[in-house]
């Protein structure tokens, strides 16, 4: 198996991976909505004898605001379910994509490497470096949070206020869980890819720091769907190749490591690229540099033990 067929089997197993996670999202978006609908159906028949409720139902019923309120509480569970899957899967596919990074390496060159797996701890500290927790995915799914709350409110006030039927407040609530789901499938697909590509990154320089010469190869997934505007084109950045500590050049000027991590919006979101790492030799070290290097270790060393 070359490289590149490497990475296009690496690409299919973490794809999967990532997949699985997807529909289990969407699952549990459907039972939501669905036993929403449900409850929403029986306040309709229960109090709406034209098939419509108004301001007045609520003054005289107190159904509605308990459904309001179950709703929200519904989309406030959902909200913390994506965030624990969500995570999951990004330590899931960190921990895949650099194991595999570190497997490939070794098959090519027939040595042992140090931390070919990274650690717990090492890992958290990987994540927190690379603004996947606290900075990007917290934030981002408190916002997706925040504008579903608003959304179901907004869709039975003005439900109420229009004397909308049954069909009519049921799709309304429909789609504001369906505009949530779509923000959540965004913000996975992105952050899965970045911390999928950091992580084969991350595992290439542990190679290069113990004397493997890597090199990288910028890869779009050649269908219709690569990006192709005015902004950004990965079609014609395809096959780019660079020194492993090299940026590559996207267009008007843009740098990135890696794929999806360019810092740019119309570059990063929703990006499938991948970088195809490849061992084009072994460093020679020489005595010299061997010396400063493990006197820099010592050093480290004592901090630490006089601490």
């Amino acid at each position: 198996m070359n490289w590149i067929q490497f990475f296009d089997f690496l690409y299919k197993l973490l794809t999967r991976r990532e997949q699985d996670t997807l529909r289990q999202i969407r699952r549990e978006y459907e039972a939501i909505v669905k036993d929403l609908i449900g409850d929403l159906g029986n306040i309709y028949n229960r109090i709406g004898a034209d098939g419509k409720l108004s301001y007045a139902d609520i003054v005289s019923f107190r159904e509605i605001k308990r459904f309001q309120q179950q709703a929200t509480a519904q989309a406030n569970r959902l909200g913390k379910y994506n965030r624990e899957v969500i995570q999951k899967l990004l330590n899931d596919s960190y921990d895949l994509s650099y194991g595999w990074m570190s497997f490939a390496v070794e098959k090519a060159v027939d040595i042992t490497l140090l931390n070919a797996m990274p650690s717990l701890p090492e890992q958290i500290l990987l994540n927190r470096n690379n603004l996947i927790d606290k900075l990007v995915l917290d934030a981002s799914l408190e916002r997706s949070r925040a504008k579903i709350t608003v959304g179901i409110q907004d869709a039975i006030e003005k439900g109420l206020i229009n004397g909308s039927d049954f069909k009519q407040m049921a799709a309304d609530i429909q789609r504001v869980f369906e505009m949530d789901y779509n923000r959540a499938l965004t913000i996975a697909e992105t952050e899965v890819h970045r911390v999928r590509e950091q992580a084969s990154n991350d595992s290439a320089q542990n190679a290069s720091r113990q004397g493997v010469e890597m090199e990288k190869v910028w890869s779009n997934v050649g269908d219709e769907r690569v990006r192709k505007t005015s902004k950004a084109n990965h079609r014609e950045v395809h096959g780019q190749r660079k020194k492993l500590n090299e940026p590559f050049e996207l267009k008007n000027n843009v740098l990135a490591q890696m794929p999806g991590a360019s810092g740019t919006p119309y570059n990063d979101i929703r990006c499938r690229c991948y970088a195809r790492y490849e061992v084009v030799g072994i460093k020679t070290i020489g005595v010299a540099d061997g010396q400063q290097a493990l006197t820099r270790q010592f050093n480290s060393w004592k901090q630490r033990k006089t601490q």
